[in-house]
């Protein structure tokens, strides 16, 4: 579709692809006739916990797309698979029946034919993994896919939702329907089903393998076959619990995604499974079937007594973009637990997003900062499913360094006659924007967000640039607009944003966009908002309750009535952390409040004193960030001095002529 020209030498790359937990599996760029509906990409989660997709993003042309969930669950499940397509209705008509998760989104002009880089990021567009494919590896307008297999990417008959395969012949759209599909060539080739040995299992917790498979007298491993199984689970008390089959595509064993279960109830349970229908035609049938028992803990009536480490891979320093590999250490791995972690700086900002994993395995960080060097810690709580005699030894963390030695120093001041020369390359008289981070991370409505940015200004002419938050494309800020006027300079601003209260309930929780709009360039930044300041709502429905009253009963005083407005209204206020920025604000009056266009009183306050419940002491998020000051409210602030030292002047006069 896109015509993008790519380096034949260029293959895909894949970035991290052993420690990456999402990554692509199979891509259909190019199907036959018509592109344009028709193109979708597969993902795997590729950890031992479940991921949630609702905060992931799809960049593809430098542009990020959101993902709209058509079935299944956002949280993917681990080692499960995920479709993303351009569109679900004609993919679902071509794959049916399909069970797997579906998420719908928007390519931007389809996938290209030549090649192109495909990105997932997080909504706070922290990169998870990219690739990068070609027409020479196939998969161009054959009716076949790109497709991962065996840590290579091949030219493949699509399988999406499965285990990829090269198939001999197209695979069947049907799944049920999976004989005949075989590359292996021996004669006494035998599946055998065995018992998942479980150590033990616990209460309400899942666990998706209770059987392992395997293939005997295959001659090459390599080569996938499909099988077949169904399976239920009884309890002692003869009450059917489950019944349900699961497909497995494998080369000689495998036992994960075997079946899934979570135990309702601490007592015993019988599982029995039946090979129902396989690629290998001259299986033995004796050995398809088996049930065996297994019992159910409730571990939270066990005694325990868990603490937590956290080990890292070398010393306490670190280079920008290096990777820091740690580890979560537990003194016992026999009872069930979970461990929250994370990475953040000195001051609670978070770099790593909060993650949640069942085991110990280790993980790893690709450094990101902005500033020469910056003391970062990871941190990680553990929540064991048994019952912990002491909880003091469930947090734990690890400090290191990290050390930026590309950065570079900005200076922002520039002296009449020593103002910057133009650059030299064409690259450096170009203007670029760019957020590096806001604060808090993840704000609530009604609250005031710093939005931390570098802007340089290269050869234009134009100087305005302004910034606003939105959600589905609708305004959630009144926008902020500053000018810049020294062409060739790099600024270093802190923009103040106010989000709407939203104490109507007009947004939803979810994904939202920071826009930053200027000088010819325009990017976003993505964060998660959710919650509202409850104190915020109280505030705004009194004043608008009094405000509607005072306008009701007493229609004929307008003048009075707008009087009374403009002053109860905040003005903007000027900051000394940002060169050379105004807000623009707006005032809005309606018979009927409206908490959403109540932004100006939120946290700016000039001349006045904001409610005393704004400043409880556990609010950390308290009044007095001044955006900007006009002249009229710096003259109004001297006014009592002024009083002063003329009845001063006054009194001196009188006395003198008294004597």
């Amino acid at each position: 579709m896109k015509p993008i020209i790519l380096p034949l030498f260029l293959l895909i790359i894949l970035s991290s692809l052993s420690s990456a937990d999402l990554i692509f599996t199979e891509i259909m760029y190019d199907p036959p006739n018509s592109d344009t509906g028709y193109e979708w990409f597969e993902i795997f989660n590729n950890a031992d916990s479940s991921f949630n997709l609702s905060k992931i993003k799809f960049r593809e042309d430098n542009t990020n797309h959101g993902l709209t969930l058509i079935q299944g669950s956002p949280l993917l499940p681990p080692y499960s698979y995920a479709i993303i397509t351009d569109d679900s209705s004609n993919f679902l008509s071509i794959h049916n029946p399909f069970n797997a998760t579906v998420f719908d989104t928007s390519f931007t002009s389809g996938l290209s034919n030549s090649g192109e880089e495909l990105t997932l990021i997080y909504t706070n567009n922290t990169n998870i993994t990219t690739i990068f494919y070609n027409t020479s590896l196939g998969a161009n307008g054959n009716n076949q896919t790109l497709c991962l297999l065996n840590n290579s990417w091949q030219n493949c008959y699509s399988t999406p939702g499965e285990t990829n395969n090269i198939f001999t012949t197209p695979p069947p759209q049907n799944n049920s329907n999976i004989t005949n599909i075989t590359n292996t060539t021996s004669n006494n080739i035998n599946i055998k089903i065995i018992p998942y040995p479980y150590s033990s299992i616990f209460l309400n917790q899942n666990y998706n393998h209770f059987f392992k498979l395997i293939i005997e007298n295959k001659d090459n491993c390599s080569l996938d076959d499909t099988i077949q199984v169904n399976y239920n689970i009884t309890a002692y008390s003869n009450n059917l619990i489950k019944i349900s089959s699961f497909t497995k595509t494998l080369g000689c064993s495998s036992y994960s995604s075997t079946g899934e279960f979570t135990p309702p109830q601490a007592e015993n349970y019988t599982i029995c499974a039946t090979i129902m229908n396989s690629s290998i035609p001259t299986d033995n049938i004796e050995d398809n079937s088996l049930c065996y028992n297994f019992s159910v803990i409730d571990s939270s009536l066990l005694s325990c007594e868990l603490s937590l480490n956290i080990t890292t891979d070398q010393n306490i320093i670190y280079q920008q973009d290096q990777s820091i590999t740690f580890q979560p250490e537990l003194n016992n791995e026999s009872f069930s637990f979970s461990i929250e972690y994370w990475i953040e700086d000195l001051f609670g900002n978070i770099l790593k997003n909060r993650l949640n994993t069942t085991n110990t395995n280790k993980k790893s960080w690709k450094t990101d900062i902005e500033e020469q060097d910056r003391v970062l810690f990871i941190k990680a709580n553990l929540y064991p499913l048994c019952n912990d005699t002491n909880s003091s030894d469930n947090y734990a963390e690890k400090m290191f360094i990290v050390t930026n030695n590309l950065i570079k120093t900005v200076s922002n001041s520039n002296t009449p006659g020593n103002l910057p020369e133009p650059r030299s390359s064409p690259q450096e008289n170009q203007s670029s924007l760019k957020i590096n981070k806001i604060s808090p991370a993840e704000p609530s409505y009604g609250e005031l967000i710093k939005v931390y940015a570098t802007i340089y200004k290269g050869s234009t002419s134009k100087y305005s640039v302004s910034a606003w938050a939105e959600q589905d494309s609708h305004k959630i800020s009144e926008p902020t607009t500053f000018h810049l006027n020294t062409k060739y300079q790099e600024y270093e601003l802190t923009i103040p944003l106010q989000i709407k209260p939203n104490c109507d309930g007009s947004y939803d929780d979810s994904a939202a966009e920071i826009i930053l709009d200027g000088l010819g360039q325009k990017i976003e930044y993505s964060f998660n908002i959710e919650g509202l300041d409850s104190v915020l709502c109280k505030y705004y429905a009194s004043n608008s309750g009094k405000s509607s009253s005072q306008k009701d009963s007493s229609a004929t005083s307008g003048k009075q009535s707008k009087k009374e407005t403009s002053a109860n209204t905040p003005k903007p206020t000027k900051s000394s952390s940002t060169p050379a920025k105004k807000s623009s604000t707006s005032s809005n009056s309606a018979s009927k409040p409206n908490t959403n266009s109540l932004i100006q009183p939120t946290y700016i306050f000039l001349n006045s004193s904001p409610p005393s419940e704004l400043f409880a002491s556990n609010r950390h998020d308290s009044p007095g960030f001044i955006v900007y000051a006009s002249n009229s409210a710096k003259i109004k602030n001297l006014i009592p001095y002024l009083l002063i030292i003329t009845f001063l002047i006054i009194g001196l006069i009188l006395l003198k002529k008294n004597s």
